[in-house]
């Protein structure tokens, strides 16, 4: 991707005919094969910047099963690949340049430790200007049945459980990497935070409790659908299952379920034991979701039976045939999974 550059002969110098305007940097790349052929090529590479002789370095990471891949670039082109330090026990780590500006350094999972883990890059561009760069991450690593615990932005204890692992299993906690919006259903407990680790070697999904009796839930961000509950501490004991990397908080829910309109639908072919028509409350839930077996129907004062449904956010209730016609009362308790109760109470008269 680099501009061909045609050299020329001045004795006793070679030439470089190079573009005029920003400065390029000139590049010799020889390439030898098995035999001892060697083939030699000139290139120039661009440098946008000319008004300062500082080098920014910018370093993203990325955990995998094996171990830990630090993606170092920088803005301008490197005079040859950087120094890595850090781990367990500060030893040079392994890099290999992938760009102009861009290298590659692996960490193998042995070589990372428990907590704090700390990064030095030391390198020089092209032009003989050095740079230094440290990075820290908070990490986990795991065994199986190891637990461990970190206290999340805002002093809610988070407690860890790796039930099952394949080997060595690390995590990383860390800042979100994409901004979170709020929710007005919702209390904050925490700040957002990255939990970031591959599920592969996981043999079974992360546990997840809090150290405090207070109920609360654990909560994950998408662009979309915004923050989703995947599990509430509703009792001592409870545990929430954490199945893939991403951004997550502790959040409150202390509103109860909005329940809504009674309606109701004329069913299809049946087997008989219900009457054709089919009734339906509807809910609105934005905290932590409805629970549906907490949640009951009752019909002139006797429980009933009551489904909910997930996808058109309503519950049914089904009339058995063997129930008398005429005026009755329908009275409908909804309970979220925080242990938050709204109840409605209908009139309707049965065919």
């Amino acid at each position: 991707t680099w501009s061909p550059v045609a050299l020329g002969r001045s004795s006793p110098h070679s030439v470089a005919g190079m573009a005029l305007g920003a400065p390029w940097a000139l590049y010799r790349c020889t390439v030898r094969n098995g035999c001892g052929a060697r083939v030699e090529r000139y290139c120039a590479f661009p440098d946008p910047r000319t008004d300062t002789d500082s080098v920014f370095c910018d370093i993203r990471h990325e955990l995998r099963a094996e171990g830990l891949y630090l993606k170092i670039r920088t803005d301008r082109a490197l005079a040859w690949i950087p120094s890595v330090r850090g781990g367990q026990s500060w030893d040079s780590m392994g890099a290999v340049q992938t760009g102009p500006k861009d290298c590659v350094a692996f960490v193998p999972v042995e070589r990372l430790v428990n907590g704090a883990n700390i990064f030095s890059i030391r390198g020089m561009d092209y032009r003989g200007f050095p740079f230094e760069c440290v990075r820290a991450f908070s990490i986990f690593t795991f065994e199986t049945g190891a637990i461990d615990s970190f206290e999340a932005p805002g002093g809610v204890t988070i407690r860890l459980t790796a039930p099952s692992v394949r080997g060595t299993a690390s995590l990383i906690v860390g800042e979100p990497a994409v901004p979170t919006g709020h929710s007005g259903e919702l209390s904050p407990l925490t700040e957002p935070f990255a939990l970031d680790f591959p599920p592969d070697v996981y043999a079974r999904p992360l546990e997840c409790d809090f150290d405090s009796d207070r109920t609360m839930g654990l909560y994950s961000w998408g662009e979309r659908a915004g923050w989703r509950c995947i599990g509430v501490s509703a009792k001592p004991g409870t545990v929430i299952e954490i199945r893939g990397s991403g951004t997550y908080a502790v959040l409150e829910d202390s509103k109860a379920p909005v329940i809504g309109r009674l309606g109701f639908s004329r069913m299809g072919s049946q087997s008989g034991f219900f009457k054709s028509k089919l009734y339906y409350v509807s809910v609105r839930e934005e905290g932590s979701g409805v629970d549906a077996d907490a949640s009951a129907a009752f019909l002139n004062g006797e429980r009933v039976i009551c489904e909910y449904d997930q996808y058109r956010s309503r519950f049914t209730i089904p009339i058995p045939r063997s129930h008398p016609a005429g005026p009755a009362k329908l009275r409908i308790e909804a309970y979220d999974r925080s242990g938050n109760r709204s109840f409605g109470e209908f009139s309707l008269v049965i065919e």
